[in-house]
């Protein structure tokens, strides 16, 4: 029983934990900070992301008369009115983008 905390202990301590080892980058390391976006290029994928969520809610309203095989009325309620909500909310920021009372940057 003693021998089997002690080895339980000696596994958990920090001695059995792995050492970095230098110029070696882990494998969960995050990826190097990329350089803060501008407000111009935060608008401009905002504009993307706007234009990709009026598309995809266009295609849903033309496949409401034909609903593939699986799908169900309500599923493709749920998703519409997911796709108008991210619509207004990309909408929303970029309206906010424009204000200099909501900066998209503000001074720290």
């Amino acid at each position: 029983m003693i021998r089997a905390l002690a080895a339980a202990l000696l596994l958990a301590s920090p001695l059995h934990a792995q050492l970095p080892i230098p110029g070696l980058k882990p494998a969960g390391a995050a990826p190097a900070a990329a350089a803060p976006a501008t407000p111009e290029q935060t608008r401009a994928q905002l504009q993307q992301q706007l234009k990709t969520a009026r598309e995809r809610f266009n295609r849903l309203d033309e496949a409401a008369s034909r609903l593939p095989e699986g799908v169900t009325a309500v599923e493709l309620a749920d998703r519409r009115r997911d796709a108008q909500q991210a619509i207004v909310s990309l909408e929303r920021q970029l309206r906010r983008s424009r204000d200099p009372a909501f900066p998209l940057f503000p001074d720290k």
